[in-house]
């Protein structure tokens, strides 16, 4: 995934996660409308631990006005770390107490977790009917299972409703998981040149420190670069080599490998060319962008770099 991609993809949960109202149409004028309300009881312990026992909470949606509701709900969840989510790594359900008789989906989804519950016997995304005056109340399950990344310190876990007419309310169950100790960041750098040329390549390196508390296993970084160049009437490639130490290799598949344990605190370096292959029609620009993974996931975090793309 590219670093341009999980920007976006995470600018969506984030949206759904908090109820961004702002982002919504007409949200200006609907802003003080508040047709209903969302209640996250108390959770039974705030720490989770991986493979541990679930811990649960009420969630209640409650109808502020004298008509019938339609309202649909909604779920989100992310770790404060740099290790992404996957579907296995959460325990979740969610049952009526007073309520219709509901049905769920809830999995991993570009680094987060994101889901909906709904009438049982209905499609995925349909609307509960709330009576007037009327509350509906569910409760909520969730536990870490053991795939839980050691890396990640705390899980937040958004529950919601909207309608038809862009009305949203959510609230937010924060659990510290562990000992919640970890949870820092992938510290990345990208340096060197600015202007890469058919006739002569760009040097850039590329350092990333370990800052996520514990060590990142089988990890490896993609590189990638913008579909914006090298411009019209190109047919040019662009392609990168490492060095070694003693010459420069191609990079296999557009990865660079790391050591199957690093180390927390621990910092990589890599020396990168990048070079035009083909011809350069008009100048253009280049973005090149690096992200990675670990143990199978992406690793939360990426960095970029403008390169000029001129002929000659």
């Amino acid at each position: 995934m590219s670093v341009r991609r999980k920007a976006v993809a995470a600018s969506a949960v984030a949206a759904v996660a908090l109820g961004a109202v702002a982002a919504l149409p007409g949200a200006a004028a609907q802003a003080a409308v508040k047709p209903f309300t969302v209640t996250l009881g108390k959770p039974s312990a705030s720490v989770l631990y991986p493979g541990g026992v679930s811990r649960t909470f009420l969630f209640k949606v409650t109808n502020n006005t004298g008509k019938a509701e339609k309202v649909s709900g909604d779920l989100g969840g992310s770790a404060k770390g740099a290790i992404a989510l996957n579907g296995n790594d959460v325990r979740f359900s969610i049952a009526p107490v007073h309520a219709p008789k509901t049905a769920f989906q809830f999995g991993g989804e570009d680094g987060g977790m994101i889901g909906s519950f709904y009438p049982k016997g209905q499609e995925w995304g349909s609307y509960f009917t709330l009576p007037a005056h009327t509350s509906y109340t569910w409760k909520i399950t969730v536990g870490l299972n053991k795939s839980w990344p050691v890396n990640d310190s705390r899980y937040y876990l958004f529950a919601g409703a909207h309608d038809d007419a862009n009305h949203y309310a959510s609230g937010m169950a924060n659990f510290q998981a562990g000992s919640g100790r970890n949870g820092g960041p992938v510290v990345a750098k990208l340096t060197g040149g600015t202007t890469l040329k058919a006739s002569a390549p760009v040097y850039e390196t590329l350092t990333l420190t370990n800052r996520t508390g514990a060590a990142i296993r089988s990890s490896y970084e993609a590189l990638g670069y913008g579909e914006n160049t090298p411009g019209p009437g190109s047919d040019a490639t662009i392609d990168y080599d490492l060095w070694n130490g003693h010459a420069w290799v191609p990079v296999k598949d557009s990865t660079l490998a790391h050591p199957t344990t690093w180390a927390n605190g621990a910092t990589l370096s890599y020396k990168l060319r990048v070079r035009v292959v083909g011809k350069v029609g008009t100048a253009g620009k280049l973005t090149l962008f690096v992200d990675g993974g670990a143990t199978g996931r992406y690793i939360s975090w990426g960095v970029s770099k403008d390169l000029q793309v001129v002929k000659g």
